[in-house]
């Protein structure tokens, strides 16, 4: 449980949801919002680093960051969050979404 893992238990867990497609975004924010979490968006990885600066370090317990951002690869963005120190736990995805690349 998130809430467990990171301390947060007196209030939804934030999650920074970073990623480039809207259709992801839209599936990602509904069913982890009805599982309880409070999603915030950032659709790329300046954006996200815009959206980190503006919080204290622990207002996010997880970074769900595309590893196929357009503007940078989001394992480089990993790298560079964790680098700052920030107490997140940070989780890579990508889906396949065009059927010759399968």
């Amino acid at each position: 449980d998130l809430r467990i893992m990171t301390g947060h238990q007196s209030r939804a867990p934030r999650i920074l949801i970073v990623d480039d497609d809207s259709a992801l975004i839209e599936f990602a924010v509904a069913h982890l919002g009805d599982e309880g979490f409070d999603c915030s968006v950032a659709r790329s990885a300046a954006e996200a680093l815009e959206v980190l600066s503006r919080h204290p370090p622990d207002h996010f317990a997880l970074l769900l960051i595309d590893v196929r951002l357009g503007d940078q690869n989001g394992v480089a963005l990993g790298r560079q969050i964790r680098r700052l120190s920030l107490p997140v736990r940070i989780l890579g995805w990508s889906l396949l979404a065009r059927e010759e690349e399968v």
